[in-house]
């Protein structure tokens, strides 16, 4: 979504700021800012998608910043005309296929680079998934256990 923020002020929310919905509606994978900004300091987030996007909206023409995009693992992007900074958005080059008030869907020619997370990710992912499973079995556990002294007593 662009501007690159992650939150807007929609006119239908009468400009009261709010975090960006749009993710909501959408699937995954879905790249938007996640930079926080504490007493006017910009700190980064943690999806290095967002830093590529970033960079690739600095490209000089808008076919750079579509093929940059593209190499990110990014398809399509919505422009949200009512946020602030819209006026900075740089154009990207592409197929408009849908306008629906203040928004302009954009889908980039070509195919997006397709991410893979690494074997480390998946370890990781596994491990996390193996210790909220163990939480769960040995709350389960003491429940039985707990039920089982009840009924000797």
């Amino acid at each position: 979504m662009l501007p690159l923020t992650a939150f807007r002020q929609p006119s239908w929310n009468h400009h009261r700021t709010v975090f960006d919905p749009l993710g909501r509606y959408l699937g995954r994978p879905y790249v938007a800012s996640d930079v926080l900004v504490v007493s006017g300091r910009p700190i980064a987030g943690e999806d290095p998608r967002v830093a590529a996007a970033a960079e690739a909206l600095e490209a000089a023409t808008p076919q750079e910043r579509a093929e940059h995009l593209r190499a990110a693992g990014i398809g399509g992007v919505v422009v949200d005309h009512d946020a602030p900074g819209a006026e900075r958005v740089p154009g990207i080059a592409g197929r408009t296929v849908a306008e629906a008030g203040a928004l302009t869907v954009i889908a980039l020619d070509g195919t997006p680079a397709t991410h893979t997370p690494g074997r480390a990710a998946e370890v990781a992912t596994g491990l996390a998934w193996a210790a909220y499973v163990s939480v769960l079995v040995t709350g389960a556990a003491g429940l039985v256990r707990n039920a089982v002294r009840r009924r000797r007593r």
